[in-house]
């Protein structure tokens, strides 16, 4: 015989338990935005552009403060950008950045050329020290005249 709870007296009637509120629908995830891709190359070549790292170009959206780097075939993607008309800036080291306006609900993928471009800079100094120089400035200076408790004593 199981009991449950304290007994009850005879004829007694029990009471339906409360009812349960319903349960809230589970929430669907965000509405992802459009996927934006493209490709950089090199406007003379057509290759991906070369970077001195795995990465090549850097894409950035300036509106929208994203931004990524080209893999090694140059390709690049973006999820979830909101809707609109967004600036957007294509740069690698030895290429003229290219800042155009681009549509990202358009689902048309961006194909960008970059040109080479000459970087100028400043001037370059190199310094070196000589390996004789150095062995000066390492070894201690010799000293001509000895402290007077090391002077040797002449025999007369």
């Amino acid at each position: 015989m199981l009991l449950s709870g304290p007994p009850r007296p005879a004829g007694a009637q029990t009471a339906a338990p409360a009812p349960r509120a319903p349960r809230p629908a589970p929430r669907a995830p965000p509405a992802a935005g459009p996927a934006f891709a493209g490709h950089v190359a090199d406007a003379a070549t057509g290759e991906a552009v070369p970077g001195a790292t795995v990465l090549g170009a850097t894409v950035l959206f300036t509106d929208l403060k994203q931004g990524t780097a080209t893999d090694g075939p140059g390709n690049f993607s973006f999820a979830n950008l909101p809707r609109g008309r967004f600036g957007v800036q294509i740069r690698s080291l030895g290429y003229t950045t290219v800042s155009l306006t681009v549509d990202t609900g358009a689902g048309q993928p961006l194909d960008v050329k970059l040109i080479p471009a000459a970087t100028e800079i400043g001037q370059v100094v190199v310094t070196g020290v000589s390996a004789a120089t150095e062995a000066r400035r390492s070894c201690p200076p010799s000293s001509s005249t000895a402290p007077a408790s090391t002077k040797l004593r002449a025999r007369t």
